[in-house]
C-alpha cells in the first residue's frame, strides 16, 4: 500500500531540495542535507541522504522517464519514520491530482507564435516533444512537457494566423497565458474560456470591481487577469479531488503584487532568484524568518531598504500569506514552491478570497 501511495506523483523536481529542507525545518531542531547518490540510471532511483536530529535516514526518488516521480521510504524504526513522514510531506504538498483542463484560440502572427515557441523552450525543466505539420500541411502541432508531467498542444494556422491551445491549468498554461497577455487582446481570451466554462464574463468583472474598491482602476492588467481567472473556476459546478489548480492564478497575482511593490522603491527582482539577490556571490532573501517563529517572515533590512513603513508592512504580510499557500508550478519571473492540496472547495475558495481582500486592503493602506 505504501510503495503504490507514492508512486507516479507530479513533482517539480527543480524544487526537490527545497521541500525537504522545508521539510527538516518543522520537523527538527537541526538537520543536514548530505550529498545524493543515483543508484540505478536506467530506473532513475537516486537516494538522498538526510540526518534530523542525530537520527540519519534516507528516500529513494525514482524520477521516471515519463516526467512523473516516485518515492521509496528506507529502513526501520525512527529512520523509517522519518523516511515515511518525508514522503507523505512531499506528496500532500506538491503532488497534482486533478487539474482543470481548458482551451483557448487567438489570433496572432507567426512571429509571435515562433517568440512563444522559442520562450517555452528556453524555460528549464520544459521539453518541446513534437512539433510536425497537421491538416494536410495548413496546421503546425507544438507539443509541450514540462518536468512535473504537464502537457500542453499548441497548434498554429499559419493561413488564418490563428492559434490554439490545448491542456491543463497548471505550469504551462500559466507560461503561455502570461506571455500572451503582453502579445496578443487578452480579452478574446477571457471571453473564450469564460464561454467554454459557461460563466458570465460580465458578472465575473463586476464582482471583481467590487472586490477591489481601492484598487480595480489601479493595478496591473496582468494581476487583474489572473484574480479573474480565480474567480472564473471559483464558480464551476465540476465536482474534483482536487482544487488546488483554482487558486494558482491567484497566488500569482499575489506574487506580482509583491514584485511590483519591490520595484515600486526601486528594488529589483531577479528572474530565476526568487525573492532574494545575490550577496558576495552567495543567494540573500528578501525575506528572513522572524526570530525563533520559523513559519513568520520579515524583510531583510541588510539587504533591503524601505523609508515606507506602510510599504513594509504591506510586503511582510503579503510574503506571510503567499509563503504559507505557495505552489511549485510556475517558472515565469519568480517560482511558487509548495502548498497544502485543497480537496475541499471551500478551502480554496477562501484562499482566493482573501488574496483579493488582502491586495485590496494593503494598497489603499499605502496610497492613503
Amino acid at each position: 500500500m505504501t510503495k503504490k501511495r507514492f508512486k507516479k506523483l507530479s513533482l517539480d523536481k527543480s524544487k526537490i531540495n527545497d521541500i525537504i529542507i522545508e521539510f527538516c525545518q518543522i520537523n527538527f531542531n537541526q538537520f543536514k542535507l548530505k550529498e545524493k547518490k543515483e543508484i540505478n540510471t536506467a530506473t532513475g532511483q537516486t537516494r538522498y541522504y538526510i540526518e534530523g536530529d542525530g537520527i540519519e535516514f534516507t528516500t529513494d526518488f525514482y524520477f521516471r522517464n515519463d516526467n512523473k516521480t516516485s518515492l521509496q521510504p528506507i529502513g526501520s524504526g525512527e529512520a523509517y519514520n522519518n523516511s515515511l513522514k518525508l514522503c507523505e510531506f512531499i506528496k500532500t504538498q506538491c503532488e497534482f491530482t486533478d487539474v482543470t483542463s481548458v482551451s483557448f484560440s487567438t489570433n496572432i502572427n507567426k512571429e509571435k507564435v515562433e517568440f512563444l515557441i522559442e520562450y517555452l523552450n528556453s524555460i528549464k525543466g520544459v521539453e518541446l516533444v513534437k512539433n510536425e505539420t497537421v491538416n494536410n500541411g495548413y496546421g503546425t502541432l507544438y507539443q509541450f512537457n514540462s518536468n512535473i508531467g504537464d502537457k500542453i498542444t499548441l497548434t498554429y494556422y499559419e493561413t488564418t494566423d490563428k492559434l490554439l491551445y490545448q491542456g491543463k491549468i497548471m505550469k504551462l498554461y500559466i507560461e503561455v497565458k502570461n506571455l500572451l497577455e503582453g502579445l496578443v487582446n487578452s480579452q478574446n481570451i477571457k471571453e473564450q474560456y469564460s464561454k467554454k466554462l459557461n460563466i458570465d464574463k460580465e458578472n465575473i468583472e463586476n464582482e471583481l470591481k467590487e472586490l477591489l474598491p481601492n484598487s480595480y482602476h489601479k493595478l496591473h492588467p496582468t494581476i487583474l487577469d489572473f484574480l479573474y481567472d480565480s474567480l472564473v473556476f471559483s464558480k464551476l459546478q465540476i465536482p474534483v479531488k482536487e482544487y488546488s489548480s483554482y487558486v494558482f492564478p491567484a497566488l500569482k497575482a499575489l506574487e506580482g503584487y509583491i514584485k511590483i511593490l519591490f520595484g515600486n522603491n526601486e528594488i529589483r527582482v531577479e528572474n530565476k532568484l526568487g525573492f532574494a539577490k545575490i550577496v558576495n556571490g552567495k543567494r540573500t532573501p528578501y525575506f528572513i524568518t522572524n526570530g525563533t517563529n520559523k513559519f513568520k517572515y520579515r524583510l531583510n533590512k541588510s539587504i533591503v531598504s524601505i523609508n515606507c513603513p506602510k510599504t513594509c508592512a504591506a510586503l511582510e504580510e503579503c510574503y506571510n500569506y503567499f509563503n504559507k499557500n505557495r505552489h511549485s508550478l510556475f517558472h515565469t519571473d519568480q517560482i511558487l514552491c509548495t502548498t497544502t492540496v485543497l480537496t475541499r472547495k471551500e478551502d480554496a475558495l477562501n484562499i482566493i478570497y482573501e488574496v483579493i481582500e488582502l491586495i485590496d486592503r494593503t494598497y489603499n493602506s499605502i496610497n492613503q
